[in-house]
Parts: structure tokens; C-alpha cells; sequence
């Protein structure tokens, strides 16, 4: 919802109502139900406009309430306009098949990675690992040009990979993802995982060190590098990281 906001925002356009800018500045600041009373003016006054129909659902959904959100956005991607956020809505509420049909109704313009992702992930839901497949490519393709958005894709396509244990490709995409945010303590602990299902267990303690490292100290990994230790035969490094996973509760 937070993405669907900022990209709300960013698509202003100074000819529109002022009462617009007005129900933007609220959604920023979270007063949904105060935006939603503007919105619902807005669309009554001007229903040619789809930016309108679009925030107006998206107001709806940000508020909790899914069922009003629906309409409008409906209205707004039949005008295409916020073809992306009904796709959003939809798969939210499980109704995936729904989804890939708004996500593909979306004009270029909103053929953005996040989008081309959100449809990767509804196609594996349906089944269609091809399709699946394929978005995510185009999801990385669209994103090329922006490391960080990038990075995070490739992430989001190495697990789909590991789901379909695709492990050698899924760690090529974990490796480039790194190379972008060699910090990103979640990455590494895939790395590691994908790593171990490899067989190469030294490669792994690298990896689920470096994600301790970096965020990922949680009592999974510390065991998980535990037992990476002993099976490579050191006995004081497994020691250490099972003290730390099973501390002696006080007395």
C-alpha cells in the first residue's frame, strides 16, 4: 500500500483540482477517511478523470475497507489509469486469475518491475510457472538500469527459483543481487541455504556469517551455522554458535 501511495503521488499533474493536491496531502499523512470524503466529491464533479477514480480506491483500500475500494479502481483501470493497484487489490483478496487480467489491462506506462513482480507471483499461484517465469525476467529487464530495484527483484526471482529448487540459477541471481547491496542480511541467509541443498558447506558459513553479520542473528541461523561447523569439523565454532542459540535460562 505504501508503494501504491508514493506512486499516487508522483503522478500529480498541476491542471488537476485543487481539492486533489488536498486529498493527496492527506494519504501522505494517513488521514484515509478525510481523503476519501474529498475523493468521493471529486469523482461526482469530474467521473472523466481516472486519477481521481484511481486514488479514490486506493483511499478505500488504505483504509481498510477492500469492498469500496473495488469499484473505483475497477472504474479507474477501465480508463487506464491504476490498472496495477486493482491487480493489488485482487491478489490480496486470493483472486489471482483476476489480477493477471488487470495487470495485463495496464497501459505501458504502468509496465513498472513492481508490477511485472506482483504479476510473477500471481501466475505461480495459478500454477503457471511459465508465465511466472517469464514476468520476473521482464520484471529484471524493466529494472536494469536501477541497482537497487534491481537487487530486490533478483531476490524475489531466486526464491521462486529455490521453490522450484532451481538452486544453481537461484544462486547466480543471489550473487548478482549481492553485488548491488552487499548488505542485505536476508540475501545472504538465501545464499547460505542455497548453498547448503549445493553441498558446498564451507561456501555456506561465509554466506550465514555474513547475514548474521548483517541483521540476520536469529536462533535459526545460529543453529543452522552450527551444524555447518561440526559437519566441517570445527568443534568450538559449533559450540559457540549452539551456546548462543540455546543460552542457560537464569536461575
Amino acid at each position: 500500500m505504501i508503494l501504491l501511495l508514493f506512486l499516487l503521488v508522483s503522478q500529480f499533474n498541476p491542471d488537476f483540482s485543487p481539492k486533489f493536491q488536498q486529498a493527496l496531502r492527506l494519504l501522505q499523512e494517513q488521514k484515509f477517511s478525510e481523503a476519501v470524503a474529498i475523493l468521493e466529491v471529486l469523482v461526482k464533479e469530474s467521473p472523466a478523470v481516472a486519477e481521481y477514480w484511481n486514488a479514490l480506491g486506493i483511499a478505500h483500500a488504505a483504509n481498510g475497507n477492500t469492498a469500496a475500494a473495488l469499484k473505483p479502481l475497477e472504474t479507474s483501470c477501465d480508463m487506464k489509469r491504476g490498472c496495477f493497484a486493482l491487480g493489488r487489490l485482487l491478489q490480496s483478496q486470493g483472486r489471482h486469475a483476476e489480477a493477471i487480467a488487470a495487470f495485463n489491462r495496464a497501459p505501458q506506462f504502468e509496465q513498472h518491475s513492481e508490477l511485472l513482480a506482483s504479476m510473477a507471483r500471481s501466475s505461480e499461484l495459478t500454477g503457471d510457472l511459465q508465465a511466472a517465469d517469464l514476468a520476473y525476467r521482464r520484471a529484471l529487464a524493466e529494472s536494469a538500469l536501477r541497482p537497487a530495484n534491481s537487487a530486490e527483484i533478483q531476490v524475489q526471482y531466486s526464491r521462486f527459483l529455490i521453490r522450484q529448487r532451481r538452486f544453481e540459477p537461484a544462486r547466480w541471481q543471489l550473487d548478482q543481487s549481492l553485488r548491488k547491496k552487499p548488505f542485505n542480511g536476508a540475501a545472504w541467509r538465501d545464499k547460505a541455504y542455497v548453498l547448503i541443498e549445493l553441498d558446498r558447506k564451507e561456501q555456506a558459513v561465509d554466506a550465514l556469517e555474513q547475514a548474521i553479520a548483517h541483521g540476520e542473528r536469529t536462533r535459526e541461523n545460529l543453529l543452522a551455522l552450527s551444524r555447518l561447523h561440526a559437519d566441517l569439523g570445527n568443534r568450538e565454532k559449533a559450540e559457540e554458535y549452539l551456546k548462543e542459540a540455546t543460552p542457560i535460562p537464569p536461575r
